[in-house]
Formats: C-alpha cells, structure tokens, sequence
C-alpha cells in the first residue's frame, strides 16, 4: 500500500507540465505562494534538471511522495487563474475522453498557457505611497533580496514591468510577490491595446418566413444548453442566422465563438461578421505568429474582443464570457486533429458549450451522418433551409459518361464546350480535382514499374517544377527521367493533377485567366487572400483546385462547375469513404448559381450509373444519409458501435506488430470485466510503410461509450510505464475518422 503523508491546510498543488505522461505532480506550496497558486494559475517548477512551467490543476493536504522528496513551487507568474473553472473542466474531460496526457491537453489547447510572457496584459509593480518608505526597507533587514528590490523599485519612478524588474535580477519574480503577499507593493495592468470596434457596419438583411421561423426559435433557446444542427442547402442563408443570432447574444454583453474547418474560409468570415456586428475579431488558427495568436488569445480571455473566430484549436480559446457557439461546416473531416492529442474540435465544442451551460448551433448542407444520428436520438434539434435565398436556384447536375465521350488530359469535350460558353458569356467556372500535383503516377513502359517514394508504400507525384513528391510524408527527388528498376529511359506520366489540368486548359483557352488553388499553390494566408479576391472581383475566369473549392466559399458569378476525377470515393477502404464524397461533391456543386444566373454541374465518371450519384444529382443528402445509417447499423460501425485504434510503428517491420500482440494478450486478461468491448488481431496498416516507419494498428470496437472508456483507462495504465513502449511509437486515436 502506498503511504499517504499529509500536511497542514491545503498545502501542495497538483500540477499539470507539457510532458507526455498521463499524471500530475505534487509540489509544495511555500507560504509565500499560498494566495497566488489556485487551480488555473501557472507556476515555476523544477523537473528533473528542468525548469517548467506548469498549470495548477487542483490544492490538497495529503501526498504519496515522501516529504523528503516534495520539491516546492518556485515561482507564482500569475496573481489570478489564466483558465477558468468550466474551461478547465473541459480540458479534464478531454483528457479523460481521448486518453490524453492533461498536460499535453493543455499544451495542445492552451499553448499560451505554459508561455509566461503576455502581450495585452503587462503587469506593472509599485511601492504603495501610503507606507514609510524608510521604515519600509528597515523592516526587510531579515530580507535582504526583498529590501534590495524594493530599493530599485524606489530608485525607479513610476511602476515597473516584469522586464525592467528582469535587468535587476533573474530570479525577481520570487522577491516580488513576497512583497505583494505583505501589502508593501502594489500589481496593477496596463490598458489594453486591442481595439474593439469594426467601423463601416453593413445593416442585417431581411430573413425569409423560413429563416424567421428557425431565427425565433432558436431564440428561444439562447439562454442555456442546447444543441441545434441546421440543415442548409447551399446558399439558403445559414451564415445570416448565425449573424442575427450572434448580434442577439452580443447585445446581452457576451461573447461569441464560431468555428471553421479550414483557413481558407476565414477571410471572407472574418469580414462578413466584422462589417455586420460591428466588432473586431480575434482570429484564431495556426498560420497566424505567435505575438498575433497569443493577442488574440488575450483579448478573448480579458472580453474584450467580442467575437473569436477560428479554426479547429479555438474551441479552446479562454473566454470571460461565452454565449454561444457557432460551428458551420460541422460535417468537414478537418475538425479531427489527425496527430499529438486526436480530438473532434465539432464534440469538444458540444462538450464545452454543456460546460458553459450555452447553446451551441452546427450548420452544414451536408450535415455529419453522427449529428443525423443524435437528431434521431433526440439529443439534438434538426432545423432545416431546403431552399436558397431570393430568387437563386439549386444548380442542375449532369453526369458525363468519360467511356462515351472524347477527352483530352481527363478533360471531355462537353466540359471544355461548356467552358468555352461560360467564358463567352463573361461568366465564370470552377474545376474541381481532389488531387494535386501534375501527374500522379510515373510508370516505366519497358519494365512496367512505378516510381514510389523510398520512405512510404506509396507512389510518387510529378509536379511542374520537375519534382517527384511523396504527398504522404513530404519525400522529394528530382526527376531523372530515368527508372530505378531497369535503367531505360521510358517514364510516362499518367493521370491528371490540378498542375496538368491548368496547363491543359491554358492551351486549349489561351485567351482565359486561369487561376490554382492548392495546397502547392497557396503556402500562405496573403496568397490564398490574394486569390480570393480576384476571384470575386472577377479577374478570374477560371479556378482550378482541390478540396479548399468545396469549402463554403461564395463566389457569386460562379455559373459552371466541372468535376473531374468523381470516382475517386467509390471503393474507398474506409467506412466514411461514400459519406466523404457524397459531401465533397454536394458542396462543391454548391459553388455553382449562387447569383442572379442559374448554375451547372458537370461530373465526369466512368460509372453514371451508380447510385450514389442519383443522389447528388437530386440533392437528396438526407435520403442517402437514410441509408448510409442503416448500411452503418447492419456492419457494426459509428455512430452505433464505438472505436478506438491503438497505432504502432518503427524502424523495422516486427517491432509493431509484436508490441500489439503483446499488449492484446494484457487486453484479453481484462475483457471478463468489460464483455462490451472486442479486440480486433493486430494488422498492418493499409500503407505499412510511412516516413521510413513500418505501421500497424489494432482496432477496439464497443457497443458502450462508457465501457470503452473505462476500458482503455485500466488496458493504458497496464502497459504504458513498460520498458517495451520505449520500442515503438504508439498512440491511442478514440472515434477515429479512417482507420488509413
């Protein structure tokens, strides 16, 4: 039995550090420390030869390490807690949740948290004028650190910063709130910076009887938890009820948070919801600098920027005051944190508005088959817009048979035709490709080998810039022109990319502008900007891309989509491949008509007749959905049984394979407590080879949320502190997106 050694009060602090275990550490909290160090505060500790900074996470009077070896907290940077109670009951619950170190929570979602500098927030500390100076420092002779601060704070008029106070000594923090724990110096803040208020405000627009309707009782549920999925069929206005409602919450002095999946959609956010609300917005997500990000961060946590916008880590954001989430776009595969911490940025914001006790409203046209799942549960509230707004139409789709029809570099006649007018017609037209680069396999013709990427199982992709590129782990070699295998000459690149199809249609269109959007293309928010605005400002005739086409963007003289390549998600390996593409190809249509003038889609593909496109076609997203649930309930999948995919890798082939097994054998030994859980055998991955790491993976299907949960809670705490963990990489991902 472990000895528990207690002390007077609550005297140590659990605290939570950036490392990858999954515990806190006790430290003591000397006396002088007492009235600073509460949950949510950040401390100095030392770890090992380090020194860190660390969260308080709780305060208690007992401890299993012996006192002997109880280091203490070294330093207090905060005088009142950076992470409040309810947001900080979210990240314990996330750790929980995910099977995540709290620390690495916290690391991921608050990286400003373990950062003691701050930007709108400087403190400043003064001697109090209403004590005897003299007598002051006389009565510190015990003291001499604190008498010696205190005289450079006197030899120094006005208040000082906690860098001028760095130039008196290093170590000044300690010193410091001892004298503020005595009444002797005074913490006051300097004004913020942030300026509030947007100026031109645009007036809100007339809502439909429709979108009154769900606006009045959405209303009415704008005063605690509640959770409102509102099914939009592109253009139908979505974005105006998020506003309306928005402005109804600001006007009650709380603040609002909207969430979107990528960083493409933000600028035009961003703007829309500035000129209409008036305020400006932190804006949240990774392309910002640290100094942008974190005063963004600081505004939002002191209230004073209203409105916090972001992408998937600003569900995080801390907040004085939050009244309401909006998540749009919440069927987007982005919300899903893919490495470190694997969280649905879409159910933490579920968890966090419960938390909150706020209501929180997701929009999509092509909502996710699990938020179908809670309508039908009851747990959520389906509101629906089945038509666009004003006098726009949905576009009419046609699929184009490529077996029937001549084509040229993936591009049919019909197509090319249909462009050729659009251009005539000064109208503009989107070309959709989920794939980039130039050609995305280069085979040999004398010996019939592909040229692959020499650290994953996977081919390489020709790009224009006479690079061979692996899109899986970021392998690039020149291209020679000349195959490894056998010696010839005779590469061919076959398949179309966005690179191929742009060159393609500037030589068949010379006279049109032609624009890419990619992830090649664009590196950075300026260039993506940049490509935006021409596109609405309509000095773009043509716009290839990728996905970051289907993400939401308004572009109103879009009249013609083309989509090229449709097929792709047929015969995917993974359970929401179908799901995937049926919302890739309805949102991406959705681009088309969204003006004045109606709208066309042509699809290519080599299988018109499958019934997946019926479905598109007629813009049936709920009727598929209706049947991809039931296909989902019949095979055992989400949302009606619950996964988890333990991965390993390493270096050699065995090692991952074997930890798995290993580990599976200590899981057999448990599962007599937990009969609602099922081990699948250990497999390699569907790409086995990836960045020079051999990969595989086991997957834990349950029938009980809860089970599973409590399950991999006990299966981790037996195997993680093994010396056999140090072989491999492995990782925990619970509700995983695809088991690649």
């Amino acid at each position: 039995m472990v000895p528990i050694h207690t002390t007077v009060d609550d005297s140590i602090a659990e605290i939570a550090l950036p490392v990858p275990l999954r515990k806190v550490f006790d430290y003591r909290i000397p006396p002088e420390f007492r009235s600073f160090a509460v949950p949510g505060t950040r401390v100095t500790v030392r770890f090992g030869r380090q020194r860190k900074t660390g969260l308080v996470v709780k305060l208690k009077s007992f401890s299993a390490v012996n006192p002997e070896n109880l280091k203490s907290i070294e330093a207090c940077i905060d005088h009142k807690p950076v992470v409040r109670e309810r947001l900080f009951k979210l990240l314990m619950w996330l750790a929980d949740y995910y099977q995540a170190p709290l620390g690495e929570v916290i690391k991921l979602a608050l990286p400003e948290v373990y950062n003691p500098k701050t930007v709108d927030q400087v403190l400043h500390y003064e001697f109090d004028n209403k004590l005897d100076s003299a007598e002051t420092i006389h009565g510190l002779k015990n003291a001499p650190k604190q008498k010696q601060l205190l005289e450079f704070l006197l030899s120094n008029s006005g208040p000082l910063d906690e860098e001028q106070l760095k130039s008196f000594d290093l170590s000044w923090r300690r010193a410091i709130n001892q004298l503020v724990l005595k009444g002797i110096v005074k913490v006051q803040q300097t004004p913020s910076s942030w300026s509030q208020f947007h100026q031109d405000i645009e007036p809100s627009l007339a809502l439909s009887t429709n979108q009154q309707a769900i606006y009045e009782e959405m209303l009415e549920r704008i005063d605690s938890f509640d959770v409102s999925l509102l099914k939009g069929v592109t253009g139908s206005g979505k974005t105006e009820i998020y506003l309306q409602l928005a402005a109804d919450v600001l006007n009650r002095d709380k603040q609002v948070l909207v969430l979107v999946p990528e960083i493409a959609l933000t600028p035009q956010l961003i703007s829309r919801f500035e000129r209409r609300l008036g305020y400006k917005a932190a804006v949240l997500h990774s392309s910002l600098t640290i100094k942008s990000r974190r005063r963004a961060w600081q505004a939002a946590a002191t209230g004073q920027a209203k409105v916090i916008i972001g992408t998937r880590s600003a569900v995080f954001s801390a907040t004085e005051n939050l009244g309401l989430i909006i998540l749009d776009e919440e069927h987007d595969m982005s919300y899903k944190q893919q490495e470190g911490v694997r969280y649905h940025a879409r159910d933490v914001a579920v968890m966090r508005a419960k938390f909150e006790q706020i209501p929180i409203l997701l929009g999509s046209a092509t909502p996710s088959l699990e938020s179908l799942a809670n309508v039908m549960r009851d747990r959520y509230k389906l509101f629906e817009l089945n038509e666009r707004i004003g006098n726009a139409e949905l576009p009419h789709i046609h699929l184009l048979a490529m077996d029937q029809l001549p084509h040229r570099q993936g591009l049919s006649t019909t197509l090319v035709n249909a462009i050729e007018k659009n251009l005539a017609q000064k109208q503009q037209s989107l070309i959709f490709i989920n794939r980039r680069g130039y050609a995305p396999v280069v085979l040999c013709k004398s010996c019939g080998e592909t040229v692959s990427c020499k650290r994953c199982h996977a081919k390489l992709t020709y790009h224009e810039d006479q690079l061979l590129r692996c899109h899986h782990c970021g392998f690039e070699q020149q291209d020679k022109n000349e195959c490894g295998h056998c010696g010839s000459d005779s590469l061919i690149r076959l398949g179309q990319g966005t690179q191929r199809i742009e060159a393609t249609l500037k030589k068949l269109l010379p006279q049109a502008r032609i624009a890419r959007l990619d992830r090649d293309k664009v590196r950075k928010k300026e260039q993506l900007e940049a490509v935006l605005t021409d596109v609405s400002n309509k000095n773009i005739d043509i716009l290839v891309g990728t996905q970051m086409l289907s993400k939401g963007h308004d572009f109103s003289a879009v009249t013609l989509v083309g989509v090229i390549n449709a097929d792709q998600g047929l015969f995917g390996l993974d359970f929401h491949s179908t799901e995937t593409m049926v919302q890739q190809l309805i949102q991406v249509s959705g681009r088309a008509g969204r003006g004045e003038k109606p709208g066309k889609v042509l699809i290519q593909t080599d299988f018109p007749a499958h019934p997946l496109y019926t479905y598109v076609r007629q813009h049936a997203y709920i009727e598929f959905a209706t049947q991809e649930l039931q296909l989902r309930q019949q095979s055992g999948f989400p949302p009606y049984r619950y996964l988890a995919l333990l991965r390993a890798s390493a270096m050699d082939q065995q090692s991952p394979l074997k930890f798995l097994s290993w580990i599976k054998f200590i899981a057999d030994e448990l599962l007599d407590d937990h009969t609602k859980i099922v081990i699948h055998d250990p497999v390699f991955s569907p790409m086995a080879k990836r960045g020079g790491r051999y990969r595989a993976q086991m997957l834990i299907t349950s029938s009980s949320r809860i089970a599973r949960g409590k399950f991999l809670s006990q299966w981790i705490e037996r195997f993680e502190n093994d010396k056999r963990t140090r072989r491999v990489r492995w990782s925990i991902d619970v509700d995983p997106l695809d088991l690649y």
